[in-house]
């Protein structure tokens, strides 16, 4: 009744607190990226800044894409094909897991477990979750005091 009314309250307790952490590693990672993809676009910014404030051919080239064909005296104009971008930006990883987790195999096991069990989200519905937890604290409690009562010493009747 007692490993009973524990494997029904372990879990009640465990799998809430484990599925909120989950999504706010999830949260983490995707915050993450955005992070990622913030700092690219201001190292962009500050590269563009730079050549604004250090180079004038790129100030004539962004006046003339902007303004049109700009006519310059003494220049000549030659239009150049694009080509492949040389610089290509790195590879944002997208983990679902950090490596930096205290237990990786718990984590993959809870996963797995709450794959295999959809029942486990009992545990985890704020309606079933107080009945089952109830349930699970009444178990215990009945085997601590029937395993109170058989481990009390018995006196010995007197016949005498």
């Amino acid at each position: 009744m007692l490993l009973l009314g524990a494997g029904g309250l372990a879990p009640a307790l465990i799998l809430p607190a484990w599925l909120e952490h989950q999504q706010a590693r999830a949260a983490l990672a995707v915050q993450q990226v955005q992070v990622a993809e913030l700092e690219q676009r201001l190292q962009a910014v500050e590269k563009q800044i730079d050549h604004l404030n250090n180079d004038p051919a790129y100030l004539l080239r962004l006046a003339e894409q902007d303004f049109g064909n700009l006519r310059i005296p003494n220049v000549e104009s030659i239009r150049v094909a694009p080509g492949p971008v040389a610089e290509e930006p790195p590879a944002v990883e997208q983990p679902y897991l950090p490596a930096d987790t205290p237990v990786p195999e718990l984590d993959r096991y809870m996963a797995e477990f709450v794959d295999r069990y959809p029942q486990a989200y009992l545990f985890v519905d704020p309606q079933a979750r107080p009945i089952l937890m109830l349930l699970s604290g009444t178990l215990i409690f009945t085997a601590v005091v029937l395993l109170g009562r058989s481990s009390s010493p018995r006196v010995p009747a007197n016949d005498g």
